[in-house]
């Protein structure tokens, strides 16, 4: 079950005198971060509310605010709730009864919303042809650095992307982007080992499967060729032995 937590945003001043906070809300995961990762995306009415306005300003003065999680460990219906109350407590700008930007009295949480497809093709739209700065780049590799996916959440991304396909402009792009660019030996060493841990099957023209493999390692126990073996699931190769090979997890 999925644990929720109710943050605050503050000025750092503030926070260090003990000061109100300018904007509450509640998530669970990387919700916390979200909006200093999407404040500068102004493409979207969503993000140009008081409350991104006011951290893209702190942006551009060259300062943060200071993100603290106030209770955690709490049920959505908890979380919804305290936000609520925070919110009431401290009061809201745009009602010029408190410190915060929220533009909502809270509670009205969109975990589990469904975004229609006319908003998912603006978004898709706004976030067309753009190039991220290197800061930008660096922010998000810091971002996801360490971060280890649940077998779950693994399982539901490689469900998301089979079977699909780029179309011949993107496979262009991503050559030329790609071109003259090498691995590091560590990164090299990292995607071999990912490889060799992969199952991998064998199938005769007809496609009934003739053998399983726990990895590609193994092959050579039945007088197959590794190499012909990779050159094959690289797609560099057609058949090997008569065989097609596949990952089993393809």
């Amino acid at each position: 079950m999925r644990k929720f937590y109710v943050y605050a945003y503050y000025e750092l001043e503030q926070y260090n005198k003990g000061g109100l906070p300018f904007y509450m809300g509640k998530g669970s995961g990387r919700r916390i971060s979200y909006h200093l990762r999407n404040c500068q995306n102004k493409a979207l009415d969503v993000y140009n509310t008081l409350f991104y306005r006011k951290l893209r300003k702190m942006r551009l003065q060259g300062y943060k605010p200071k993100v603290v999680k106030i209770i955690d460990n709490l049920l959505e219906k908890e979380a919804l709730a305290l936000e609520v109350i925070f919110i009431q407590l401290i009061g809201r700008r745009n009602l010029k009864t408190g410190s915060l930007c929220n533009l909502t009295n809270g509670g009205d949480g969109v975990s589990g919303h469904i975004v229609s497809v006319a908003v998912r093709k603006r978004m898709s739209d706004a976030h067309k042809g753009k190039i991220l700065t290197e800061e930008w780049r660096r922010n998000i590799g810091l971002a996801n650095k360490g971060l280890h996916r649940s077998e779950k959440t693994k399982r539901l991304i490689g469900n998301c992307r089979r079977g699909k396909h780029h179309s011949e402009e993107t496979k262009r792009r991503l050559s030329l982007y790609f071109k003259g660019k090498k691995h590091s030996s560590e990164t090299r060493n990292r995607m071999s080992k990912i490889a060799l841990r992969r199952p991998v099957n064998a199938f005769d023209s007809d496609g009934n499967c003739i053998y399983q493999f726990d990895s590609i390692k193994n092959v050579i126990n039945k007088g197959f060729t590794r190499c012909c073996v990779s050159n094959c699931l690289a797609n560099r190769q057609t058949t090997h032995k008569g065989l097609i090979w596949r990952y089993a997890d393809a």
